[in-house]
């Protein structure tokens, strides 16, 4: 071999192992940014609008994998609350409660038609599933500020895309069920009307009883839920309803809903 074949060689010997050098670095720095990108956590929100305790707060993020993963956020007494419903024998896809006492025909007829929300629900006119992280880390919020297993407290939210961007409402407060002045419709509108698409309506539903120990509520849509939500979709163009119990989130799409009833 000649002297430049000798240099030729060790020049490409260099040139290679400065790329994989280059190569691993930008795989260790990728690794990172996984691990990151991993974690169940929502970043600081905007506060919109306040009324008393109760909040409307905004979040724009990416979309990525990790909303719709099953990762659950940290959060300790989001885990405490779901520790508790173990405990009491209460993690069923499909709850049980105690039932109501109907006072009169009129509600007997109301909860014939819960009845049947439920009941569709679960014979494929919705699909009932665990929980996911951006619903997980909405409730572990709600439940931050408001014990769900000592106070619980419904709450509202609303989740928008556009391009790669989520846009995710949330409206709270300190009572049984926020006030109408932090739902945000009028927000959601104003986004709609900028091109962004509403894809989803979730809120909650709250521990009821059964036994004397805690229940959980169930993840379909109540017949005055089923009422806002097709106003939603015809206004706004709606996509899907969810419905979150903490451990199960009730999902039914807007072709769907109209199966649903109503109070009236």
């Amino acid at each position: 071999m000649t002297d430049m074949s000798v240099r030729v060689e060790r020049r490409w010997t260099l040139f290679l192992s400065a790329v994989v050098v280059m190569v691993t670095s930008l795989s260790v720095v990728a690794l990172g940014q996984t691990a990151s990108e991993l974690r169940c956590e929502l970043p600081a929100p905007t506060v919109l609008r306040r009324d008393g305790e109760a909040l409307l707060q905004v979040w724009d993020v990416p979309q990525a994998d990790i909303w719709v993963s099953e990762r659950l956020p940290v959060a300790p007494s989001y885990d405490a609350y779901r520790a508790a419903i173990r405990a009491a024998g209460s993690d069923q896809i499909r709850p049980l409660a105690d039932p109501p006492a109907p006072k009169d025909d009129a509600e007997r007829e109301m909860w014939r038609r819960e009845d049947l929300n439920v009941d569709l629900m679960y014979t494929g006119s919705g699909e009932v599933r665990p929980v996911r992280c951006l619903e997980a880390a909405l409730f572990a919020l709600q439940d931050a500020r408001s014990s769900q297993l000592t106070t619980p407290t419904e709450f509202i939210a609303y989740v928008l895309r556009r391009g790669d961007r989520l846009k995710i409402y949330f409206g709270g407060s300190d009572q049984a069920v926020p006030p109408k002045s932090v739902y945000g419709t009028d927000a959601v509108a104003a986004d709609v009307a900028a091109g962004w698409r509403y894809w989803v309506m979730l809120h909650s539903h709250t521990l009821r009883m059964r036994d004397g120990k805690p229940a959980l509520g169930v993840p379909a849509p109540s017949t005055n839920d089923v009422q806002f939500s097709r106003g939603l979709v015809m206004s706004l163009g709606l996509q899907e309803v969810w419905v979150i119990n903490g451990i199960y989130t009730g999902v039914v799409t807007s072709a769907d809903l109209p199966k649903f009833s109503v109070r009236d």
